[in-house]
C-alpha cells in the first residue's frame, strides 16, 4: 500500500490513502478510500503487477523455468 501511495502523485489522495492506512482497520479504510476515489483498478493493477514481478525474480533465484504469457 505504502509503495502504491509513493507512486501517486502528491496531494489530496496521496494525503487520504496514506492517513487510512495508519492504525488497527487500515485495510478496509484503505479500500473504502481507493473506493472513494475511484482507484480501485489501479490499486489491483498495481497489485497484479508486484505479485508478478516477485514471482518471477523468485523463479530466477531459484532457477525455475516459467512461461506468464506474457515474454
Amino acid at each position: 500500500m505504502v509503495e502504491f501511495i509513493a507512486g501517486l502523485p502528491a496531494g489530496k489522495e496521496a494525503q487520504r490513502l496514506t492517513r487510512a492506512i495508519n492504525g488497527r482497520g487500515a485495510f478496509r479504510r484503505f479500500r473504502d478510500e481507493l473506493e472513494q476515489l475511484g482507484l480501485t483498478q489501479a490499486w489491483y493493477d498495481f497489485k497484479d503487477a508486484a505479485n508478478r514481478r516477485q514471482a518471477i525474480a523468485w523463479c530466477r533465484e531459484n532457477q525455475v523455468n516459467f512461461t506468464d504469457g506474457q515474454d
